[in-house]
């Protein structure tokens, strides 16, 4: 599962509230506005601890056979074609425009390929054809 940035800032935002919250002198902790901060508090946990226990099972598991097979020849379809879009990758090698997006958001965040808004497409690159 990928953890959206945005998603992530919002519940620092949250945890950060509440604590400002929790300072505050003058609010009673049976006040309707506390309790449900409290309850997403608790939610908010529950979160994290899952995305910790999803870290760890990748952190465990290496990439698929399948996964690396398609990395490679995304790889090579981008060195012989030194650009493509997710769409025309994902016409090429018959895997779904997603899929292709998620790879190669993942060869970007290993340095192998670089993303470059063109005309509201977005070409990629090998890190090595750039000059």
């Amino acid at each position: 599962m990928s953890v959206d940035i945005s998603f992530m800032n919002s519940i620092k935002d949250l945890v950060e509230i509440k604590g400002m919250i929790d300072k505050a002198n003058n609010i009673c902790h049976d006040d309707p506005l506390i309790q449900r901060i409290e309850e997403l508090d608790r939610k908010i946990s529950r979160i994290n601890e899952s995305f910790q226990r999803e870290d760890s099972i990748k952190k465990n598991h290496p990439e698929s056979p399948v996964k690396i097979k398609r990395k490679r020849e995304i790889t090579k379809l981008l060195e012989s074609h030194s650009r493509l879009t997710s769409t025309q990758l994902s016409l090429i090698t018959g895997i779904s425009r997603t899929r292709c997006n998620e790879y190669l958001r993942e060869l970007e965040e290993q340095g192998l390929a670089k993303g470059i808004v063109n005309n509201k497409k977005k070409f990629y690159r090998l890190v090595r054809w750039e000059k």
